[in-house]
C-alpha cells in the first residue's frame, strides 16, 4: 500500500525502522474512514489494531468518577493505540474522530512482529507508555492534573520517577518529594502513647508525602497491597506550584483532612475499648444522666465516658440546597474555611440531587479525590468516613459519619 509507506515515512517514530520493515507495515496496513464524533475503539475493549491519523482529528479520553475526561488531540502523523498491544492490556482510554478523519491501521500481530524485529522502536514505545500512561493518569485520577496543559505534563512526566512497594513494606519519604499513588493501596498510619492504628487508606490519584510544604509529618505510610507510585521531587513540585493554582490548598485540605480523620479515629477506638453501645441500647435511665446534644434529625448523641467527635450539622433550604448543605457540611468537618456562596456557586448548577456525579465534581474542586461507586454493606463496612450517599428515590444526598455491623449514622441535611 503506497500510501501507507509515505505516511509511515512521515511518522516520527518510525525513523527507527529500515525502510524493509516499514514496506511490512505497509503492505498489511488498511484505511478506516470515520465522521465527527464517531468512535473508533471504546475503553475496555480489547486491543486489535495499531493507528496512524492520515487526515483529521482524533480525541482520547478517558472515564473517571463519572466523567468524561479529555487527555489528547492527535493529527496527521500521528499515532496511538500501541499501549493494549505493548502491555496485552484493555484499551486504557476511548478514541473518537474529532472532524472528518482517515486512519492508516495495521493489526496487532504486524505491529507485535514488527517490533520484534526493531529495538529502537520498542525502547520508544516503552518511553513513551510510561509517559502516556503517567499523563493520562494525572489528568484523569488527581485533581490537581486536570488543569495542566500539555508542556506542563511533559515536564511533570520527564521529571517522575516510577516506584513499587510490596504488600506490607513502608513507604520511606523524602520531606521534598511528592507521592502520588498509582495503583494499590496504602495505609495511613497513626503512633499515639505507643500505639499503632491505620487511620484512613490512601487510593490510586491521591497523594503523599511533600511535608516541607504543608509542616510536620504526622503519620507512617505502609502499603496494604502491592503498590505503585510516581516520585515528584523538588523540580516537579516547583512545576506543579507554578502551574496549578489550586495545588498548594490541595496539599493543606488534604493535610486537614487526615488530622480530623485521626482525631476521630482515637476517640471512637478509645470508647470501644469497653462494652460498645449503640444509641438504641442506651436506657432511658442511662440517658437521664447522660449529656445530651440533639442534632442529625433529632437522633441523640449520648456523651458517655468519652465522647465521640461531632459532624457538623447545615439545614438544607429547600430540596435543590441539597448539594450545596451537603457540600457545606463536608468543608466544616474538615476545617476548610470556604464562604458558604462560593460552594452554592459550584454546586447549584448541577447537583440538585438526581446523581452523585455532580457532588463528586464538587468536592474534586473543593481539594478532595471523589470517586462515585455502587453502595453496599460491605462497602460501607470498608470505606473509609466519612462518605456522601446518594437516595435515588428522594433525590437528596446524606452523609454516612459512623457504620456498624447493626447501624449506619447519617447526617442529613434535610432534617
Amino acid at each position: 500500500m503506497k500510501g501507507a509507506e509515505r505516511l509511515y515515512a512521515r511518522v516520527k517514530e518510525f525513523s527507527y525502522l529500515t525502510p524493509e520493515l516499514r514496506r511490512e507495515l505497509a503492505e498489511a496496513s488498511r484505511v478506516e474512514r470515520y465522521l465527527l464524533g464517531q468512535v473508533i475503539f471504546s475503553e475496555g475493549q480489547p486491543g486489535d489494531r495499531f493507528c496512524v491519523v492520515h487526515s483529521g482529528r482524533v480525541r482520547i479520553v478517558k472515564q473517571a468518577g463519572g466523567s468524561e475526561v479529555s487527555l489528547a488531540t492527535l493529527g496527521a502523523n500521528q499515532s496511538f493505540g500501541e499501549i493494549a498491544l505493548v502491555r496485552d492490556v484493555p484499551r486504557t482510554a476511548t478514541a473518537r474522530a474529532a472532524a472528518k478523519t482517515t486512519l492508516i491501521t495495521v493489526q496487532r500481530d504486524v505491529f507485535l512482529s514488527v517490533l520484534e524485529k526493531s529495538p529502537g522502536l520498542r525502547e520508544f514505545y516503552q518511553r513513551q507508555i510510561e509517559d502516556r500512561t503517567f499523563k493520562a493518569f494525572l489528568q484523569a485520577l488527581t485533581s490537581f492534573g486536570r488543569g495542566l496543559s500539555g508542556p506542563m505534563l511533559q515536564r511533570l512526566s520527564g521529571q517522575a520517577q516510577h516506584m513499587r512497594l510490596a504488600a506490607g513494606e513502608a513507604l520511606e519519604l523524602r520531606d521534598d518529594a511528592l507521592y502520588v499513588l498509582a495503583s494499590g493501596e496504602l495505609g495511613v498510619v497513626r503512633t499515639r502513647a505507643g500505639r499503632s492504628a491505620t487511620i484512613t487508606r490512601v487510593k490510586p490519584g491521591e497523594t503523599v508525602g511533600a511535608d516541607r510544604l504543608v509542616g510536620e509529618r504526622h503519620f507512617d505510610y505502609e502499603a496494604s497491597e502491592e503498590c505503585e507510585l510516581y516520585l515528584l521531587g523538588p523540580k516537579a513540585l516547583q512545576t506543579l506550584r507554578s502551574s496549578a493554582e489550586d495545588f498548594p490548598g490541595y496539599l493543606e485540605a488534604r493535610q486537614r483532612r487526615w488530622r480530623r480523620l485521626a482525631d476521630l479515629d482515637f476517640v471512637e477506638e478509645q470508647q470501644l475499648e469497653g462494652e460498645h453501645e449503640d444509641p438504641e441500647d442506651v436506657t432511658d435511665q442511662d440517658a437521664a444522666g447522660a449529656d445530651e446534644t440533639g442534632f442529625l434529625g433529632g437522633l441523640p448523641l449520648i456523651r458517655r465516658r468519652l465522647a465521640i467527635a461531632r459532624f457538623p450539622f447545615v439545614a438544607q433550604g429547600n430540596p435543590l440546597e441539597c448539594g450545596v448543605a451537603t457540600m457545606s457540611m463536608l468543608a466544616r468537618f474538615f476545617d476548610l474555611k470556604l464562604e458558604s456562596n462560593r460552594i452554592a456557586a459550584m454546586a447549584r448548577p448541577r447537583a440538585t440531587g438526581q446523581s452523585l456525579e455532580p457532588l463528586a465534581d464538587v468536592a474534586e474542586r473543593l481539594g478532595f479525590h471523589a470517586r462515585v461507586a455502587p453502595a453496599s454493606y460491605d462497602l460501607l463496612l470498608s470505606s473509609d468516613l466519612p462518605l456522601v450517599v446518594h437516595w435515588d428515590k428522594g433525590s437528596s444526598y446524606a452523609i454516612v459519619y459512623r457504620v456498624s455491623k447493626q447501624h449506619v449514622w447519617l447526617a442529613d441535611p434535610a432534617y
